[in-house]
């Protein structure tokens, strides 16, 4: 429970859920939990109110497991800045006909002609 949770609501509301998730946890899986969780917050904090402290002890990287064909999922949390700063990288980097490594000559700056976005490596 987040700290601005356990200061503006009840003690016994707190308590209450966290019994209640206990008893979750012995039935459920961890990503039924999850979402479990997810729902007890909103209904005890439906306006999702938190402070900075909340949001910095949430943020992280973690690896989710590797594929059989070699490829890794991540799962970041990241906070507001980061997400901004990473949706302006991605836009530029990781847009369709850049920095393609099967490219002759991939496209680094600018932007890509038309047919390589539309169409893969030229």
């Amino acid at each position: 429970m987040c700290a601005t949770c356990r200061k503006t609501i009840p003690v016994d509301t707190v308590d209450r859920a966290e019994r209640f998730l206990a008893q979750q946890a012995e039935k459920l899986r961890p990503d039924q939990l999850e979402k479990v969780a997810n729902r007890c917050a909103v209904l005890i904090n439906p306006d999702g109110k938190f402070s900075d402290a909340d949001r910095a002890r949430r943020r992280g990287f973690s690896w989710c497991g590797q594929r059989p064909a070699g490829m890794s999922v991540g799962r970041l949390i990241a906070f507001p800045e980061l997400r901004a700063n990473l949706d302006a990288w991605f836009a530029r980097f990781a847009a369709p006909g850049m920095c393609n490594p099967d490219d002759q000559t991939p496209c680094v700056n600018g932007a890509p002609a038309e047919d390589v976005g539309e169409h893969g490596s030229a």
